[in-house]
Formats: structure tokens, sequence, C-alpha cells
């Protein structure tokens, strides 16, 4: 059930992704790159890169496999990134001081 939550959020990720490019392309930037969702749950990457739908994942509204045609027509990518590598998590959540210290150093890059 928590992969097909985080999938409901990729794909609302993926949304706002989708819009940034699209003003990428509206300010005449040269280059057309894909973006990048970050996603620490391997389920919820796996609902992403496979097309066919299970018992398991047809309650997801359709409105949210939006994710997997951006990423088939190579519009976005999704990556893996281990849970302690999620920088966002200071935003998000209460850490430990020694936690709190490393995310804020790599958000603000700053030397270790």
């Amino acid at each position: 059930m928590l992969s097909a939550v985080l999938y409901v959020a990729e794909g609302l990720e993926a949304r706002a992704v989708r819009e940034l490019l699209f003003e990428r392309r509206e300010e005449a930037q040269a280059a057309r790159q894909g973006g990048v969702v970050l996603e620490d749950n391997q389920g919820a990457i796996a609902l992403v890169q496979n097309p066919l739908s299970s018992g398991r994942t047809k309650h997801i509204d359709v409105r949210f496999h939006f994710i997997r045609g951006l990423f088939g027509s190579g519009d976005i990518s999704v990556k893996f990134v281990p849970t302690t590598e999620r920088h966002a998590d200071l935003l998000t959540k209460a850490l430990s001081r020694a936690s709190l210290q490393y995310h804020r150093r790599k958000l603000m890059n700053m030397p270790e």
C-alpha cells in the first residue's frame, strides 16, 4: 500500500516536472533535457517502469498513471536514492542532530 501512495506522489511530482520542462521550452532554451524524479522506494519505481496493472494496483486512479507516459516517452527518468541521501528530509522530518547537520551541509553545498 505504501508503494501505491508513493506512486501517486511520484505522479504529482512528474506533473510538476513536466510543467517546469514546458516553461523552459517556452523560454526558448535550446537543449531539451528530461527531468529526474528521485525516489527511495523501489516498489514505487517498479510501478512507474512496469506498464501493466495487477490486482494490487488496479485501485490507483488512472490520472496518477500520467507518470508512466512521461517515463515511457523519455521526458523523465526515475532514479533510486537511498533514504539516507534524501536531503529534503531536513524539511519534512524530525532528525537527530548529526543527521540534521549532514543534510544541512549537503543542501547548502558546504564542505563536510
